[in-house]
C-alpha cells in the first residue's frame, strides 16, 4: 500500500474540515480528488504536506507504511507527498513547469510514465 488514510479528521483555527476521510493508493494507481468548492480538498493536500496552520484531531496516515504524522515537512517532501495543485486545461503557449508532470525524478518514484506524453500533461 503506498497511502493509506483511515478516519482522518482536520481542520483549521477549530473548524472541522476533514470529518473521517478514508483513502487507500496502491502502488502504480493515479487518483484525482475531486469535489465541489469547500469540500476539503486543499486542507487534505495541506495535512498531508505538514502544513503548520491546520491541525489534525484524529485519524492516521500512512505513506509505505510510515505514519506521515511522524515526519516533518521536509521529510515529507523527500518522500514525494507533496501538493501539486489543479491547473484548469492548458492552452498553446500555456506555462506547464513546475508541474508533476513535468519532474521527472518524482514520476519515477510514483511510478508514472517520464515523458507523459501531450494528453497527460494538463
Amino acid at each position: 500500500m503506498l497511502l493509506e488514510i483511515k478516519d482522518l479528521h482536520a481542520g483549521i483555527e477549530g473548524k472541522e474540515i476533514l470529518k473521517g476521510l478514508n483513502l487507500s493508493v496502491n502502488k502504480g494507481e493515479i487518483h484525482a480528488i475531486m469535489g465541489p468548492n469547500g469540500s476539503g480538498k486543499s486542507t487534505l493536500a495541506k495535512v498531508l504536506t505538514g502544513h503548520p496552520g491546520y491541525q489534525v484531531t484524529s485519524g492516521e496516515v500512512l505513506y509505505e507504511g510510515k505514519n506521515l504524522f511522524e515526519l516533518d515537512p521536509d521529510e515529507r517532501a523527500r518522500l514525494a507527498c507533496s501538493a501539486d495543485l489543479a491547473r484548469r486545461t492548458s492552452r498553446p503557449g500555456s506555462e506547464r513547469e513546475g508541474s508533476l508532470a513535468q519532474q521527472p525524478a518524482l514520476r519515477r518514484q510514483l511510478l508514472l510514465p517520464v515523458d507523459p506524453g501531450p494528453d497527460l500533461v494538463a
